[in-house]
């Protein structure tokens, strides 16, 4: 930007702070009504998914910019190309754009653990919570999980990230749904067979 008047550039530098009750009445009185003005800086919403017995809970929340730059940055693809050949490779690692897509996103838990003791009684121990190192309880559940729970968790922070279905197309989500018709076709034909023995 070229400035021709100096004292344009003078008045810039010296704006009032509308956040300084003291340095602009008129603008404060205004922003005091709070109507129809929207918070733009910093972002922050929550949801929770529930495991299946409907008590246990994960809470997460939905990326804001810094966090996306971050996931996309853990998750990025270098493409891999031979001159010799002309072919072109690149590695796709679902499980750590899985994992660290939920790692970005988890921020606490109601999650409980059942310990049978000697006297031959359970104990239902709650289990606290931490992540960002390999011994974290967060890092040890997604080791120890059963898969479809990670698949469910997975899928509700996608659909709680619209940036993440930015690259879905018709055809995908055809792909997805044959495979599912698939899946599911055997699954009849399996239990059909369970029946009739």
């Amino acid at each position: 930007m070229t400035v021709h008047d100096k004292s344009a550039v003078l008045q810039l530098g010296n704006l009032p702070d509308p956040t300084d009750p003291g340095e602009n009445p008129s603008i404060n009185a205004e922003m005091a009504d709070d109507t129809g003005y929207g918070d733009y800086y910093g972002f922050s919403e929550f949801s929770e998914w529930f495991f299946p017995d409907g008590k246990q809970k994960i809470e997460f929340k939905k990326l804001n910019e810094g966090e996306r730059a971050r996931f996309q940055k853990a998750t990025s693809k270098s493409l891999k190309m031979s001159r010799s050949n002309d072919e072109a490779s690149l590695a796709i690692d679902q499980a750590t754009d899985r994992h660290e897509l939920i790692k970005a996103s988890v921020t606490g838990w109601f999650l409980v653990q059942k310990r049978g003791e000697q006297d031959g009684s359970i104990t239902i121990v709650p289990l606290s919570f931490s992540k960002g190192s390999p011994n974290a309880a967060l890092e040890q559940w997604l080791v120890k999980a059963n898969p479809k729970l990670i698949d469910d968790l997975h899928a509700a922070i996608i659909k709680a990230n619209p940036f993440m279905q930015a690259d879905v197309t018709v055809e995908m989500i055809d792909e997805e749904i044959e495979k599912l018709q698939k899946q599911r076709a055997e699954i009849v034909e399996r239990d059909a067979g369970k029946s009739s023995s």
